[in-house]
C-alpha cells in the first residue's frame, strides 16, 4: 500500500516464477553481511570466491588487456604486459583497458608506457583480508582454488584474518 500511496506500481507475486528467479549479489566484504544473510536457505546458499586471476586465468585478462589496442599481440608482447602487470586485480585490468583504449596507441612500447605509468593503489594488506573472506565463506570445497582444502588449511585463513585485524586491517 505505501508504494502504490508514492505512486509506484507494485506487481502481484507471480507464482509461476517460484524457484526460478536468481538473486545475485556481489560484494568484497562478505564478512560485513548479516550471518543470517549468509547463511544456507537465505542469500548465502553458493558463496564463489572471485580471486584474482592466475596461471592461464590472468594470461587471458593480460590478453584481453591487450588485444583492446593491438591488433595480434605476439608471445612477447604479452609476457611482457604480463611481468608489468604483476599484482593487478580484475578491476586494475577493466580500468587499464578503458584507459588504453581512450588513449588509442598501438604499439607495444606506448601501451608499456600506460601501463607503467599506472600505480596500483596500496591496499595491499586489505586485499589479503578480502581474499581470506572469500576462501572462508565460500560454500563450497569444490569452488576453492583446491578442493581439498582441509579444515586445519581453513583454520590457518581464520588464523591469518585475526592477525590481520589486530594489526587494523578490516
Amino acid at each position: 500500500p505505501l508504494l502504490q500511496e508514492l505512486g509506484h506500481t507494485v506487481a502481484p507475486i507471480e507464482p509461476r516464477l517460484r524457484g526460478r528467479v536468481v538473486w545475485l549479489l556481489m560484494t568484497a566484504r562478505i564478512h560485513l553481511l548479516s550471518p543470517d544473510i549468509r547463511r544456507p536457505g537465505r542469500v548465502g546458499d553458493l558463496i564463489i570466491p572471485v580471486l584474482d586471476p592466475e596461471g592461464e586465468d590472468r594470461r587471458a585478462f593480460v590478453h584481453w588487456l591487450a588485444s583492446s589496442v593491438l591488433d595480434e599481440p605476439s608471445d612477447e608482447d604479452l609476457d611482457r604486459l604480463t611481468e608489468l602487470t604483476k599484482g593487478f586485480s580484475p578491476a586494475a585490468f577493466a580500468s587499464l583497458r578503458s584507459r588504453l583504449k581512450a588513449s588509442r596507441v598501438d604499439t607495444m612500447d606506448a601501451v608499456a608506457e600506460i601501463v607503467h605509468d599506472q600505480i596500483p593503489p596500496a591496499i595491499g594488506l586489505t586485499r589479503r583480508y578480502q581474499t581470506l573472506q572469500a576462501l572462508v565463506n565460500c560454500t563450497r570445497r569444490s569452488l576453492l582454488p583446491d578442493p581439498e582444502t582441509t579444515e586445519q588449511q581453513r583454520q590457518t585463513w581464520q588464523e591469518e584474518l585475526r592477525a590481520l585485524e589486530l594489526q587494523g586491517v578490516r
